[in-house]
């Protein structure tokens, strides 16, 4: 039977045909559910007819051994005693009933407990079974394959203006998969083959049929020879995906509870690879580019609440545990590998080093530190009050010593009042200068005029911009968009600022700026925390996945919908 127009009427009239000549089942309605699997009237009442390009022989095998009175939906023979019937083109049509009823939804606690107790009842039925059936990639492999293809899609995100998110994913997935090669996937499967161990291999809520209160598993199409913490890996996933809130949340289940300090289980729930299996089914369907973006929306959010929730496992920024001396010596290595970094981006530009704009405060300290190390002869600090406070310049010039970085100072305070006034007078004479707004525009005026200086000096000296922003500010938009926001690299976006107070500590940064409170500098007596209305240490349980109060995870979700705009690159329309 050609695979071709397999929806047409053409084509169901020949199935029809061969499924009488070859079968001897004799159809009355023929219904396309999906490519090569149909729902089929005959001998009054409904079947499902589907057809395979392999050797189903073992499948065959295996089902013939379970008990008839089991909740799986397995193969039945033809009308005329064939196991399966075969078209010209070599592919094998088999004949299952056809079970009414509803899918299961892992929202549902009920159904989570109904999948969990069907997968283990087909795990102890099948256990021992003389078939083997093993798949030739390991687990291991598997997911190679998929961030390698994964990663190959990173022109979408170029496209669509989410090339921070792949690039974060990138580094973090990478972190994972180092976990993950450290342990021995394949001692693990040897043991299972020899066991003989099944398992399901698709525990996709919508194969598990609820009819009352009983419930049917159906699509056996990836069983295999494998550890059952494959099965659980997947199902731990779905029910993150679905419903489950936290990670911990898990182990009210017996059966995770067994897996709860099994490697292979938290590690391989913590690698997203069904994000990763969703996004490449996904662009298998050629999507318009609103449909793009319109799933990308969704994948960035189910990411960000993945990370979230096992935030705990990708030692995010590898400085966690900073106060041991396993802690200090990561910490060593990621201030390496940093400087590094640095160098490598202004090589890979063809350009001669960096500049950082220069607060006083401890994230632009962070950065000054570092820009000496990857440039020591090519690096610089510029200093740009802006009618600050005197204090600013004070802690300023102390960073700057510590770090023995080259300086400058302009002074942009005349050149803001002038362009300030200049457009506030214009406004003002058409009537529409809202008082309650000038703060606010004031303030971001500074920004901008500190990232129109700091460019105007890369220029001359061949230099990139360095940023200042920290996981916390980036993650709630806490920077001004073209402002401290608009630079050339980002080396911090993965520290939240406990961290990035102990890569302080770590590069020599003065005590006195490491405890003063987090200021952008853009009005007197402005302080970060004050002005977001949460600190600065929620936001840093936050991200790493950790109880935080509802009022302050409400105000970090608000601020994290609202600048969603500032993480991205400018929107465009389709072309017309």
């Amino acid at each position: 039977m050609s695979e071709r127009r397999w929806r047409d009427d053409s084509f169901l009239n020949r199935l029809h045909y061969f499924l009488k000549q070859k079968g001897d089942f004799h159809t009355e309605q023929i219904i396309p559910i999906k490519k090569n699997v149909y729902k089929v009237f005959a001998q009054h009442k409904w079947w499902v007819v589907k057809c395979y390009y392999g050797n189903i022989g073992k499948l065959w095998s295996l089902f013939s051994q379970l008990p008839t009175s089991s909740n799986f939906v397995t193969f039945v023979p033809f009308p005329n005693e064939r196991k399966w019937i075969e078209d010209s083109h070599k592919q094998k049509w088999v004949l299952m009933p056809f079970v009414e009823g509803d899918k299961l939804s892992y929202v549902k606690q009920e159904d989570r407990i109904a999948a969990i107790d069907q997968l283990i009842n087909f795990h102890q039925q099948t256990e021992g079974l003389p078939v083997k059936i093993k798949k030739t990639k390991t687990y291991l492999q598997k997911l190679k394959d998929r961030y390698k293809r994964f990663k190959q899609t990173k022109d979408i995100f170029v496209q669509l203006g989410r090339l921070i998110i792949y690039k974060n994913m990138i580094s973090d997935l990478d972190k994972m998969l180092r976990k993950l090669e450290k342990l021995d996937w394949e001692k693990l499967e040897w043991r299972a083959y020899q066991k003989g161990c099944f398992i399901h291999g698709d525990c996709a809520s919508h194969n598990f049929i609820k009819q009352g209160k009983q419930t049917s598993v159906i699509d056996f199409d990836l069983v295999q020879n494998a550890p059952y913490e494959y099965e659980w890996i997947q199902l731990a996933q779905r029910f993150l995906y679905e419903s489950v809130e936290e990670f911990n949340d898990l182990f009210q289940y017996d059966i995770f509870k067994e897996y709860e300090k099994n490697k292979f289980f938290h590690y391989g729930v913590m690698f997203p690879s069904d994000l990763l299996r969703e996004w490449l089914h996904f662009l298998k369907k050629n999507p318009s580019r609103q449909e793009l973006i319109t799933f990308l929306d969704k994948f960035e959010k189910q990411w960000k609440r993945r990370r979230n929730i096992c935030g705990k496992s990708v030692d995010y920024g590898n400085m966690k545990y900073h106060n041991t001396e396993k802690g200090k010596q990561s910490m060593k290595k990621q201030i390496e590998q940093l400087t590094s970094w640095l160098q490598q981006q202004v090589n890979d530009a063809g350009l001669d080093g960096l500049v950082v704009g220069v607060s006083g405060g401890i994230d632009s300290a962070v950065v000054a530190h570092l820009i000496k190390r990857a440039f020591p002869d090519n690096s610089l600090g510029v200093i740009m009050p802006c009618k600050s406070n005197p204090d600013d310049e004070k802690y300023a010039r102390m960073v700057v010593e510590s770090a023995d970085l080259q300086n400058i100072k302009v002074d942009l305070s005349a050149s803001h009042d002038s362009l300030f006034h200049a457009v506030k007078n214009e406004v003002s004479a058409l009537k529409d200068w809202q008082e309650d707004k000038e703060k606010l525009a004031d303030g971001n005026l500074r920004a901008r005029l500190r990232m129109s200086t700091l460019y105007t000096i890369a220029t001359n000296y061949r230099y990139l911009v360095v940023g200042t922003d920290n996981a916390d500010e980036w993650y709630t938009g806490y920077f001004t968009k073209f402002g401290d926001g608009g630079v050339d690299l980002v080396p911090l976006i993965h520290f939240t600022k406990g961290e990035v107070r102990e890569l302080a500590k770590e590069l020599g940064v003065p005590n006195e700026i490491i405890e003063k409170p987090p200021s952008a500098g853009l009005w007197e007596g402005q302080t970060d925390e004050n002005e977001m209305g949460t600190t600065y240490d929620m936001i840093d349980k936050y991200l790493k996945g950790e109880e935080i109060p509802a009022k302050d995870k409400e105000i970090i979700d608000r601020m994290h919908k609202v600048t969603a705009h500032k993480r991205e690159m400018p929107k465009s329309p389709p072309a017309f």
